[in-house]
């Protein structure tokens, strides 16, 4: 017997064959798609210029009330719970509020963890409870982060520079 002919034990199609369900329909193999040649190549994309500014605000004007420090997931649920909890919201109404779907946030600052603030979970709940963030440089651990890295040489291109911030804007002539 040929191989074409031998039963294949796991289905018991003969082998050689593709089993019911795969491969491509006649219909497609004929069809105007099949025979059209595929698009040129486009020409290729120059690269973005590199932005070699970091920094453009020269200061940030906080005109609330710092409420929490956040250096992990955990200190930013902690936060966002104390928030809502601080605000006497419930549950469902913060998530009225930032507009997530009923019981989300229920299942976002519950104790179970049910689920994670995702990106756009964190923006509506931010939204929601009047909170925004802000990244804030710790002196202390820039210099000893600074001195690590070139004790370890690990700077790209030799150590950093003292960066030229722009002006602050000027406010409208009125």
């Amino acid at each position: 017997m040929s191989d074409l002919a031998a039963v294949d034990n796991r289905s018991g199609q003969k082998r050689g064959r593709p089993y019911r369900g795969f491969g491509v329909s006649v219909n497609l193999t004929h069809a105007k798609v099949a025979r059209e040649k595929p698009p040129a190549k486009p020409a290729p994309i120059a690269p973005a210029p590199v932005i070699t500014q970091a920094a453009t605000l020269t200061s940030i004007e906080i005109t609330g009330r710092a409420l929490a420090r956040i250096e992990n997931y955990d200190a930013l649920w902690n936060a966002v719970r104390a928030r809502v909890d601080a605000l006497g919201i419930t549950r469902m109404g913060i998530g009225v509020l930032s507009q997530l779907a009923d019981g989300y946030c229920g299942k976002l600052l519950g104790a179970a963890r049910v689920r994670k603030i995702s990106l756009n979970s964190l923006e509506r709940i931010l939204e929601g409870t009047g909170c925004y963030l802000v990244l804030v440089e710790d002196p202390a651990a820039t210099e000893t982060i600074l001195a690590a890295a070139e004790e370890l040489n690990l700077f790209r291109r030799g150590p950093p520079r003292q960066l030229k911030l722009l002006p602050p804007p000027r406010p409208p002539a009125s």
